[in-house]
């Protein structure tokens, strides 16, 4: 990729594909779920088994150094400060990002300077880059270039900056604000990243979209959701409809997106779900922080084939306490809303949850059935929630509401090698489909619950080394836990929290795969790259 003059590009993003590729409200809400469950014989292998089992795979590939990696192209630049005359080069540069985007063309790159954009209209724009040579909508390096919507009138389903049917195209380093809609949309795109944006106070969604083979990557989202500000939606008789905070939805054509990832974003204090996994087929949330976002931390409606991994996902402030129960966000929710439109026809199913933390949720993990879905496939299958800690939950760390009579049954699923503390208010565990989950090998601080018996788990106090702590770093293994040694291995689960190898055999429980000092193997870094169909496969 190309940076303004000749610096270089580090990490800007290439999706090269081959073949074929493969929600807004929830508990006490109304959102809609899936068929076609892939069959598997044997024990259940969890996504990555899934995704093997298909025909169909594509190629995430990271250019990361210099701009010689793409074909030649033009830097075209715009400033705040600049008159109606420039040319588009650094000594003139553009006043208007809608004439450099009309202008840019593959292997361009549009770098903005550093200030406020007062922005008198949307910005939409159709960008077709090529694999070869994407379009770059960027930051002119160590600057921040701020698109200010306060003095636009939109609708609230708007968007302050959307790419329109784009594909190859990639936005690094932008400041969204003040949209009376949408923050960054990506509307029936291909191929596109944005990474590196911070979007914030926005009416509606901040970030999201829909396409196939997108990533959301490194991004802050603060106050984002604002017409459900303080409970508004709530308090004004509705008990669901509100936005999602960052979120992906629904082709045009009724089909789920696909292969979406959203990886090592921060999203804070805002009045939708954090991140929000709606009508996808295939896609990883993972190393991200979700803190004190309304109702539900991770969201997954009407979607399947995902990896939910290395999350930190905490519910701090009351201030985005539910008004109708004083209740937190779940951590990680599972649901299949009823809608009264077409939508695609997605069970819960093929999920791998794993390495998360959870932490002051109201529900750790779980399943809302909303009875409003009287369709076949508002069930889940074949989740796999591996190596996952839960503290100071409201109620259960674990609860999964039965589906409706007569849909079919949950099966494939297994909770294993985590560490569950009781909720202050609730039990240890809610399950309506007992028959479906299989339970072995947790570590369970307050006793084991009857529905999770097995021989292989076990009361005790995991002996983490800061357990108080809000971060992650203090729920590692101290060298006595008697966590150590004691998990079942999961071959979906290679990696720990921090990327440490799990063991081939006897690894630990929780988040963390302690070693002794100075024999810790070499950190198996996160992708890029990574290989086949999501989630990937190392």
């Amino acid at each position: 990729m190309r940076r303004p003059q000749t610096q270089s590009e580090t990490g800007l993003l290439s999706l090269a594909t081959s073949g074929r590729c493969l929600r807004m409200h929830h508990p006490q809400g109304s959102r809609a779920c899936g068929q076609g469950a892939m069959t598997r014989s044997g024990a259940v292998r969890g996504v990555v088994h899934a995704m093997r089992n298909r025909s169909r795979s594509f190629l995430w590939t990271f250019l990361l150094g210099s701009p010689l990696l793409l074909s030649g192209g033009e830097t075209i630049v715009v400033s705040p400060r600049a008159g109606d005359g420039g040319n588009g080069s650094a000594e003139a540069p553009y006043a208007s990002l809608e004439r450099a985007l009309k202008r840019a063309k593959p292997g361009d790159t549009v770098a903005l300077r550093d200030g406020v954009y007062a922005l008198t209209a949307r910005i939409r724009a159709t960008l077709n880059g090529t694999a070869q040579a994407p379009i770059v909508i960027r930051a002119w390096p160590k600057e921040t270039p701020i698109l200010d919507g306060a003095a636009i009138k939109m609708n609230l389903y708007d968007t302050l900056f959307e790419l329109d049917k784009s594909s190859h195209v990639v936005v690094d380093g932008l400041e969204v604000r003040n949209s009376a809609g949408r923050g960054i949309n990506l509307h029936e795109c291909a191929d596109v990243s944005v990474r590196n944006c911070s979007i914030r106070d926005v009416q509606c969604r901040a970030l999201g979209g829909s396409g196939e083979r997108l990533l959301f990557e490194g991004n802050k989202v603060r106050n984002a959701c604002l017409v459900n500000a303080d409970n508004a939606f709530l308090k004004a008789g509705k008990n669901g409809g509100w936005p999602a905070t960052v979120q992906t939805s629904k082709r045009d054509d009724h089909r789920p997106s696909t292969d979406v990832v959203f990886r090592n974003n921060d999203v804070r204090e805002s009045w939708g779900e954090g991140i929000d996994a709606w009508f996808l087929d295939g896609g990883v949330i993972e190393g991200n922080t979700v803190v004190d976002c309304y109702s539900v931390l991770i969201y997954v409606d009407t979607a399947r084939n995902l990896k939910i991994d290395r999350n930190v996902c905490v519910a701090a402030s009351e201030r985005f306490f539910r008004s109708t129960s004083q209740a937190p966000a779940t951590g990680i929710l599972f649901a299949t809303e009823h809608y009264d439109r077409e939508v695609p026809a997605l069970a819960d199913e093929n999920i791998v949850v794993s390495n998360n933390l959870i932490l002051n949720a109201g529900r750790g993990i779980g399943f809302w059935c909303d009875k409003a879905n009287t369709r076949p496939y508002n069930t889940y299958r074949n989740i796999q929630v591996f190596h996952n800690v839960v503290k100071n939950a409201l109620w259960e760390p674990f609860g999964f509401e039965a589906v409706p009579a007569g849909n079919p049954a949950p099966t494939g699923c297994v909770a294993r090698n985590n560490i569950f503390f009781k909720g202050s208010r609730g039990g240890s565990i809610h399950l309506g489909n007992r028959e479906g989950w299989t339970f072995s090998h947790n570590c369970w601080p307050d006793g084991v619950p009857d529905l999770a018996k097995d021989p292989a788990s076990f009361k005790a106090d995991p002996q983490f080394v800061k357990p108080d702590d809000a971060s992650a770093e203090g729920f590692k293994l101290g060298p006595a836990s008697p966590c150590l040694g004691k998990a079942l291995p999961a071959a979906e689960v290679p990696a720990d929290f921090w990327g440490a190898p799990r063991r081939k055999t006897q690894p630990c429980i929780g988040l963390h795969e302690w070693y002794p000092p100075g024999a810790r193997p070499e950190t198996e870094k996160p992708d890029p790259p990574r290989k086949g169909r999501l989630p990937f496969v190392p």
